[in-house]
């Protein structure tokens, strides 16, 4: 029988405004059939369809979700927040619905948290989840407004790189001082130009950096499509590479961002529709017809195209007719191109399935006279097992990071730790690479909670840089052991 862990989840608590006046407005059976019932099911589909769980025993009309169980990913948070955000969405659907049949409306207030707590059984019962994280997210469903969404300190720090938030003040019961919420206002997903620099400058990556520059520039003066693919370990510093490429370009391009999703409804084509998403500025929350129009304003007054593309948002339609999509999707790209570069950023494309991978590289190879440039980012085996991004075709460059030799490493440890010396009792500064320095870094000098996660993007059920046993100096010696890391330093005399 599985015993109770500790795991790092984000938490989303999620309720009715008002349900004690919707209930006494409505019998019984329209209350559980036209509101309790649809909010349910939307919820659960909703909740799954982002990599939640939804606790199967509700709170009266309050639903709780738990992200990070039984399988921690580096984006739970996101994945929470984004749910809030479309279930919200639906809801509001519902709402006018009922309004227009029986003058009710429908608001839901929700918070979301992140933190650690302790889960009875991962693999039965992971929504089992007990702990202050816990609390402290329902507590913030109570605080927050109606159509209000409100985030923990520790998620708005994780999603703060792709959302709108303004903090507020929240009083909770047991708490001596109040707590600092986030009332979300949007999901940006242009927010990659204002995400979050690192403490530490670009270490040892500057000729990789150059290269991606290179190709860019290519791009421009060719008017050709060009692909990098960016391979490498876990934590080697692919995504750091990536983003301070992105960040020392000027405005003149548009960066597109997609990420290859390993489960969930509609993976085929989610990474094609998060491109054309951005493009057209959609928000989580927009409606179909709300992004109809977005869609419509981006390349078509005429709907042609549109009518197309939309297939990908789930516009009545044969999602099966491929060729009608892709020359849809085709035909916008290659009118944004002419009007502006355009850089599509693809993230974990090892964990695309084949259909999705095909998918992509059939896009890709579409736009071969476009002015854009392709940044896939892969584990080092992706490349191995043949699944390259435009493998045997012109104009492709396979780019592999290696991990830092061991100066680099510590001229980066260096500034993480704003010129202060080498940690005691550390003979080497060996490791695989930027983001794992920066997770070794905070094991030895900052106090985490047990298996809180270390940010080394292996996320906390597979970082070993903190310990669920042992004392607080044990779990703060202790150095991130992320695959690859067998060269990591171990200090000694500890």
């Amino acid at each position: 029988m599985s015993r109770p862990t500790l795991r790092t989840v984000s938490v989303l608590y999620c309720d009715l405004v008002d349900s004690v006046g919707l209930a006494s407005r409505l019998s019984e059976h329209a209350y559980f059939d036209q509101v309790l019932e649809p909010f349910y099911e939307a919820a659960e589909r909703l909740i799954a369809d982002h990599g939640g769980i939804m606790r199967p025993v509700i709170e009266g009309d309050r639903i709780m979700a738990v992200f990070g169980v039984p399988v921690e990913e580096p984006d739970d948070a996101l994945r929470a927040v984004e749910a809030a955000v479309a279930l919200r969405a639906r809801i509001g659907e519902l709402s006018r619905k009922l309004e227009d049949e029986r003058d009710v409306r429908l608001q839901v207030h929700t918070g979301v948290n992140t933190g650690t707590v302790v889960v009875r059984n991962p693999e039965r019962d992971p929504t089992a989840a007990f702990g202050d994280a816990a609390n402290v997210g329902a507590r913030f469903q109570d605080a927050a407004g109606p159509g209000e969404i409100l985030l923990g300190e520790r998620t708005h720090q994780l999603v703060s790189g792709v959302v709108v938030a303004e903090p507020v003040p929240v009083i909770v019961r047991g708490k001596q001082t109040p707590l600092t919420g986030w009332r979300l206002k949007r999901v940006d997903r242009a927010g990659v130009r204002r995400g979050p620099r690192v403490a530490a400058p670009l270490v040892g990556r500057e000729l990789d950096l150059a290269l991606l520059h290179w190709a860019y520039q290519r791009v421009t003066t060719e008017s050709a499509c060009h692909v990098v693919n960016v391979l490498g370990l876990a934590g080697v510093g692919k995504s750091r590479l990536v983003e301070e490429f992105v960040l020392s370009l000027d405005e003149t391009p548009m960066i597109l961002r997609a990420h290859c999703p390993a489960y969930g409804p509609g993976i085929t084509y989610r990474p094609i529709m998060q491109l054309v998403a951005q493009a057209a500025d959609v928000e989580p929350d927009d409606t179909a017809e709300r992004i109809h129009e977005r869609v419509l304003d981006l390349v078509d007054r005429h709907g042609r195209t549109t009518e197309k593309v939309m297939r990908l948002f789930g516009e009545p339609g044969n999602l099966i007719e491929r060729d009608e999509i892709f020359r849809g999707v085709q035909r916008t790209f290659e009118t944004l191109a002419r009007r502006r570069p355009l850089v599509f950023v693809i993230e974990d494309l090892h964990e695309a399935k084949p259909v999705s991978l095909d998918a992509i590289r059939r896009l890709v190879g579409s736009l071969r006279d476009s002015r854009i440039l392709v940044v896939c980012l892969a584990r080092s085996e992706f490349l191995a097992d043949g699944g390259a991004l435009g493998a045997g075709s012109p104009n492709v460059h396979n780019l592999q990071l290696y991990p830092l030799p061991d100066d680099k490493v510590g001229q980066m440890v260096s500034h993480l730790l704003s010129g202060g010396s080498r940690p005691p009792g550390c003979a080497s500064w060996s490791t695989p690479g930027p983001t794992a320095t920066r997770c070794t870094c905070r094991s030895w000098w900052t106090s985490w909670s047990p298996r809180s996660g270390c940010g080394c993007g292996t996320g906390a059920g597979r970082c070993r840089s903190t310990s669920s046993r042992g004392s607080r100096r044990r779990r703060r010696s202790r150095p991130c052991s992320a695959p690859g890391s067998a060269a990591w330093p171990t200090p000694s005399g500890r």
